[in-house]
């Protein structure tokens, strides 16, 4: 447990750190004078499968669980326990029966598996604050909306990736604005 909790603290820039060190440690070897390279001293190995390179998306708010702000009262989510009052979020590849409705792939966004639990950093593109967000939901159906865009002062994000719940998304921006582009990673 101590691990996952270090792991969710680091920012990004002590993540890339630890990612360069993780790949410098299996640098190939050195074969020593006259010994013949042997294939297993070549190989590289590949980075961590929980590192997700950061991603601009749109992404608008959906109402899950008991009655909260705007929302009625709704169904618990793909996960079962997705709360409106809580930093929740929809990813559309949750399992194979969220990808085949969302399909973000007729996007062209090849996105990772991430499951109910899963954790990631968003923040506005234009502002200054991160919060974090918990897979409860699936969704959005990303292939509705192919090619929209949002921008703010210039930084553009396209296709909704993630949807979040109004308490997720009112610390990033507006409900009233419906859609914002952020970055997120995981």
């Amino acid at each position: 447990m101590r691990a996952r909790q270090e792991r969710r603290e680091l920012g990004f820039p002590e993540l890339a750190m630890r990612l360069a060190l993780f790949h410098l440690r299996k640098r190939p070897k050195p074969a020593r004078s006259g010994e013949p390279r042997r294939e297993r001293d070549t190989e590289m190995a590949s980075p961590p499968a929980e590192v997700m390179a950061p991603a601009t998306s749109e992404a608008s708010w959906f109402c899950c669980g008991p009655a909260f702000g705007p929302c009625s009262s709704a169904g618990g989510g793909a996960c079962g326990n997705c709360k409106s009052a809580s930093l929740h979020c929809a990813w559309p590849n949750t399992s194979d029966a969220c990808y085949d409705i969302t399909r973000p792939d007729k996007c062209g966004d090849d996105l990772l598996r991430r499951t109910c639990g899963h954790q990631f950093f968003v923040k506005h593109l234009c502002g200054t604050t991160e919060i974090a967000v918990t897979v409860r939901d699936c969704g959005p159906q990303t292939d509705l909306w192919c090619g929209e865009k949002r921008c703010c002062s210039g930084k553009c994000a396209t296709n909704r990736l993630i949807d979040f719940t109004p308490a997720a998304f009112t610390r990033l921006g507006s409900l009233s604005a419906g859609i914002i582009p952020v970055t997120i990673r995981s």
